[in-house]
């Protein structure tokens, strides 16, 4: 082995470690707590055979107002006994406190490194979000509200590339019935309309509650958006995915940082934007059925992790 390939294999493995260095920092603060548990264990029997400790602890407890009536005296000798029996304490219990120091050092400095990356991450992601509602509005500016539709198409043509067959839950062909969609576990996925927002989602087969009935449709919709509200109010803030998690959808990346705040320069409301109810038919040539779902299209704030 060469040096320049020592070294780029050198460099790979410092990337590597710093790249995981929260988990290890952590797994390793564990592990040094368990260390510190099992010491305490082992020295705590090895202090119970310390002549020491055991003839200080015998002459504090000797020690009384009755027998020493001088106050200043008194104080004294408990002072010094004291101090001895927290010095053999701390001796006897050395390596429980080592290791218990160092855990909890290890476990802070993990956790120190991780909210590092994470708000790095929301102060990029806060970055890309203005700059695109600036680009959005500039664009309905200057090409007016078709340019702005024409734009969102092609912005979620993009991001739909990158879904799998797996997280978009395409659902299949050919089924025969309702029951069949449900049973199969049918997730809503992303839908592609002009002038939809990316965090536009479709409630029907597979989502929580649903029945493709538009009366009860339309009440689960609505009562559910009148509880996030008033969840709102009482908490102050409301992420997208608690949302999409009422109503059995996925949930994202996005959706972990966006949401509402309350009385935080936003519209101090929730709004689904329930689009229109879409008739589909499922089945095979001998019997079809029709099944609806819904459009919603949530009036998100932006990104409220930094504003709690």
């Amino acid at each position: 082995m060469n040096a320049s390939t020592a070294t780029r294999v050198f460099t790979q493995a410092g990337m590597l470690i710093r790249k995981h260095a929260p988990h290890i920092l952590i797994a390793s603060g564990i592990i040094s707590m368990g260390a510190g548990v099992v010491s305490a264990a082992v020295e705590t029997s090895a202090a119970s055979e310390n002549e020491d400790l055991d003839t200080h602890l015998k002459a504090w407890s000797a020690i009384t107002s009755e027998t020493v009536p001088d106050r200043k005296v008194y104080i004294s000798a408990k002072g010094v006994l004291g101090a001895k029996i927290a010095k053999n304490f701390l001796f006897a219990y050395r390596k429980t406190i080592l290791f218990t120091a160092c855990g909890g050092a290890l476990i802070v400095s993990g956790h120190a490194i991780q909210t590092r990356r994470y708000t790095g991450l929301l102060a990029a992601y806060s970055a890309v979000d203005r700059a695109f509602k600036n680009y959005k509005s500039g664009v309905a500016e200057v090409f007016g509200s078709e340019g702005v539709k024409k734009m969102q198409k092609w912005v979620n043509e993009k991001s739909q590339e990158d879904i799998s067959p797996e997280e978009a839950g395409d659902v299949p062909p050919i089924v025969k019935d309702l029951k069949d969609l449900k049973a199969m576990g049918i997730k809503p996925h992303r839908i592609d309309i002009e002038g939809l927002s990316p965090y536009a989602r479709v409630y029907g087969p597979g989502c929580e509650d649903w029945e493709g009935s538009k009366e009860h449709d339309e009440l689960m919709l609505s009562t559910t958006q009148a509880y996030f509200n008033d969840r709102l109010v009482a908490r102050g803030h409301v992420f997208l995915n608690e949302v999409y998690d009422a109503f059995g959808i996925s949930r994202t990346p996005a959706g972990a940082v966006v949401g509402w705040t309350y009385d935080r320069n936003g519209d101090n409301y929730i709004d689904l934007r329930i689009g229109d109810y879409i008739d589909d038919l499922v089945g095979d040539s001998d019997s079809t059925e029709v099944y609806r779902s819904w459009i919603i299209d949530p009036n998100v704030q932006g990104v409220i992790w930094d504003l709690i």
